[in-house]
């Protein structure tokens, strides 16, 4: 899903290019903020922004965000529009390609939302979510998927049995001048993917610190 969402924004960030190069000077994060993503839904391409003008860019502008930032956007963005080095044909197929991107990319956001939540919520039934997410860079994503693969960490004994797992198995060459680790993988997939390898002595240690009673 994150793939497809990363997708949607490089093709419409290709159109903008081809059409108003400028809507990322006005708008700095266009895929961020309220009032960016309701115009590029309403009146992506020049040809559209001119025709509402900057009163009409504003009542838009209203529409998706309550505070007084409208006017300074809206000049702008029709002061962009007079001097754009866009293309100017075509308007009609690109504004109607922008849109139907646009609602994709809301749907997609909603459902990795919905997601996360549920994601979230299965990890809080564990009962070690919340000592492992205390860990620096360890996300809700990344635990869960991690989690998935590894089951109950309690069940480790030793945290290089994770590492076994995850199959990382490091070896070591040495001689009195060099001293070489070599890692081979070929474990699960899912766990490399999010470089469980970086977390799993950090995980063991953590559980086995923490009073086996309050997580049993």
């Amino acid at each position: 899903m994150n793939k497809r969402k990363k997708s949607i924004i490089h093709t419409i960030t290709a159109v903008l290019d081809e059409y108003f190069p400028e809507f990322g000077t006005v708008f700095k994060h266009p895929f961020a903020g309220k009032a960016s993503m309701h115009l590029l839904k309403v009146c992506p391409i020049p040809k559209f922004i001119l025709e509402l003008g900057e009163e009409g860019v504003l009542k838009e502008i209203k529409k998706a965000v309550k505070k007084t930032v409208g006017r300074k956007k809206a000049a702008q963005l029709v002061t962009a529009v007079k001097t754009s080095v866009g293309v100017d044909y075509g308007e009609y197929a690109a504004c109607f390609k922008i849109q139907q991107l646009m609602e994709e990319l809301e749907l997609l956001t909603k459902q990795l939302e919905s997601l996360e939540t549920e994601m979230e919520k299965a990890l809080k039934k564990t009962e070690v979510s919340e000592y492992l997410l205390s860990i620096s860079g360890m996300g809700v994503v990344s635990l869960a998927m991690c989690l998935g693969e590894l089951g109950n960490p309690l069940r480790f004994e030793d945290a290089r049995q994770m590492s076994r797992l995850a199959g990382y198995n490091l070896i070591e060459d040495s001689s009195e001048k060099i001293r070489v680790e070599h890692v081979y993988q070929s474990g699960a997939e899912k766990i490399c993917e999010v470089c469980c390898i970086r977390f799993h002595l950090l995980w063991w240690q953590t559980i086995r610190n923490c009073d086996s009673s309050t997580i049993s």
